[in-house]
């Protein structure tokens, strides 16, 4: 679903300064605080030709100085954008206007703080309705999720010991627990499960429960009898905690946030917050997740408003790869508090009377379109697993073409409908490519031995086995299970040549058959029985076999196994014969050894050839 085209920063929150700079005009963006913000720092874009020097000393000219972001002891900028401490009593509003007025300055803009957007609700409402709702049990039947995915929480952190969350944690593979080092050398210390940008420490643990609850949505762990389950059952839940305690956090927290999600691996995020003004620099944030191919799922905001009118960051920011979300109840309508516009809010998803993981190992309800949002990127986590390096493009064309449409939805979001992962699990993927190394031999008196090599594909589920005859009989297809190593099938046949052709099937249908392999299946009579076998076996000897069919016809060779000590020696044969002539072989060892137990037995599947439990046993030779 394409937006139509819009600059978050050209809009009303926006004055525009005019710059003079050498006989031109130059336009610099100035936000005017309307939101709450931080009090005592400005975020500061200075023009790309300055160096860190030149930065230093034009923050220093005004009695600033730079700061280090959120959790940082360095000083360094964040796309380009540097913290700025204000001289003290300055107010930030008289800081912006002087700030825009350096000629140097592209973008001045307070730190905003931002909020979860949760609504309390009644205990008393329907449990897990939105699940089915959305079509996750059939998703279920292709997925149920992969620790593959990684899905980084930018919320007020995950309780990393609740029993429905904690077996789905994403760990830091290059951290070693609690040694005081950054080991993987990402600029964070023992960041295990992810990191606080609030209290800038590694424990991102949860002391809102709004994380918690988005948590519990996304990957709450399935079948393991406890609790709820999320949308994905098996994921990896990357805890980013820049919310803080009262459910508020700085837009330079939450950029902070984005930017450790890309660089250390998250497949997507789920973002259920928003407020403030319109940032720049959560802008970029949410672009540099877009350049490395990361899809940003974000809460379309619970004032009830037309976004067209008035617009919620980050959800309205126009940037291709936001997936902004709305709340439906359980009667697919809006929920009344859920932010809408057909342009700037894609789709609906649950959000209403939603239970969830909390605080203290229990589970609560809750309300908002944050609760929505969880759901959507359950439901991309489950795509994920199903197709594994899919872009974010494809990912999001995928979801949006899934939505089941309904008329409450029709011209209130981009889509016109509500999330259903059913569908959009149903709606990706190709049938499997054709099985390879198909042979086809004879195997007993009447029957034709198909065998091939199973595909690596992971989705195939079965394979089907056809044989057709050269006078023109088609015998029904045979279903073999897949996700074997190697794959066989045996099928009675009339005398004659036939062909043999196999197709491997996954829920997408059956893919190409492969190409057909002839075999001729002719008259094998099995003899009842041997009698008079015989065995010779000595010390550095050829070992001698011999037997007398007891049935008229033998109709063609023998071929026996030899096992010495349990060391099989195989590929000798005895020539076919009639009338009760004695079938004999020899098999030369090659060396002198020390032979144990022997025993002879047939590779063909006839039956009865030998008596079970012949046994020679030969000692060794003395001296």
């Amino acid at each position: 679903m394409r937006r139509p085209a819009r600059s978050p920063l050209l809009v009303a929150l926006f004055a525009l300064a005019l710059v003079a700079c050498d006989d031109e005009v130059r336009y610099v963006e100035v936000q005017t605080p309307t939101a709450d913000y931080v009090t005592g720092e400005l975020l500061v874009r200075y023009d790309a030709s300055l160096d860190r020097a030149a930065v230093e000393a034009k923050v220093a000219a005004i009695g600033g100085r730079l700061l280090p972001l959120e959790g940082a002891t360095t000083v360094e900028p964040l796309f380009g954008t540097w913290r700025v401490g204000l001289p003290a009593g300055v107010e930030v509003g008289r800081a912006l206007l002087v700030l825009s007025a350096d000629p140097d300055v592209d973008v001045v803009e307070p730190n905003y703080i931002v909020e979860a957007f949760e609504l309390p609700d009644d205990p008393q409402y329907p449990q897990l309705w939105g699940l089915p709702r959305i079509g996750a049990p059939d998703a279920w039947t292709r997925t149920t999720g992969s620790q593959d995915v990684v899905v980084a929480v930018i919320d007020s952190g995950v309780l990393l010991t609740h029993p429905d969350l904690r077996d789905n944690l994403w760990t830091n593979p290059g951290e070693i627990p609690g040694n005081g080092v950054d080991d993987d050398g990402n600029g964070y210390v023992d960041d295990i499960h992810g990191y606080d940008f609030c209290n800038n420490d590694p424990d991102p643990t949860d002391d809102h429960f709004h994380g918690t609850h988005g948590a519990g949505t996304i990957a709450a762990r399935g079948d393991n009898g406890v609790g709820v389950v999320g949308v994905a059952w098996r994921a990896r839940v990357m805890a980013l905690k820049f919310l803080c305690a009262n459910g508020k956090g700085s837009t330079l927290a939450a950029a902070q946030a984005i930017r450790y999600a890309v660089d250390n691996g998250a497949t997507l995020t789920s973002n259920s917050w928003g407020g403030g003004g319109a940032s720049n620099t959560l802008y970029d944030a949410i672009r540099y997740a877009q350049d490395h191919d990361q899809l940003f799922v974000a809460a379309a905001g619970n004032e009830g408003r037309d976004l067209g009118v008035f617009n919620s960051y980050p959800a309205g920011y126009d940037l291709p790869n936001i997936v902004s979300v709305a709340a439906s109840d359980q009667g697919d309508r809006r929920a009344a508090f859920s932010n809408y516009n057909a342009q700037r809010v894609d789709l609906a998803a649950p959000g209403v009377a939603i239970l969830s993981t909390g605080l203290g190992d229990d589970y609560r309800l809750a309300q908002g379109t944050s609760m929505a949002t969880p759901h959507v990127a359950g439901a991309l986590t489950l795509l994920y697993a199903r197709e594994p390096g899919l872009g974010w493009q494809a990912a999001r064309d995928a979801l949006f073409d899934s939505v089941d449409p309904l008329p409450a939805w029709n011209g209130v979001v981009a889509t016109g409908g509500r999330l259903n992962v059913g569908k959009l699990l149903e709606s990706v993927g190709e049938p499997p490519p054709p099985p390879v190394d198909v042979r086809a031999t004879q195997d007993g008196p009447s029957g034709v031995r198909v065998e091939w090599a199973v595909s690596a594909d992971a989705s195939v589920t079965a394979y089907h086995v056809d044989l057709r005859g050269e006078d023109g009989t088609v015998l029904p297809a045979t279903i073999a299970e897949g996700r074997l190593t190697t794959a066989a099938l045996v099928q009675p046949v009339d005398q004659g040549r036939w062909f043999a052709r196999v197709r491997a099937i996954n829920d997408r249908g059956p893919g190409e058959p492969s190409g057909e392999v002839p075999v001729d299946v002719v008259d094998r009579e099995a003899p009842a029985r041997i009698v008079d076998l015989t065995v010779t076996a000595a010390v550095g000897a050829p070992l001698s076999v011999g037997g007398v069919a007891a049935s008229s016809t033998f109709g063609g060779g023998w071929e026996p196994e030899l096992l010495l000590d349990d060391d099989p020696f195989a590929g000798w044969a005895a020539a076919a014969s009639d009338g009760g002539e004695p079938h004999r072989v020899r098999l030369d060892l090659g060396r002198v050894r020390t032979v144990g137990a022997v025993s002879v037995r047939a590779l063909t599947g006839f039956e009865g050839l030998f008596p079970p439990g012949l046994e020679v046993r030969v000692a060794e030779r003395e001296g």
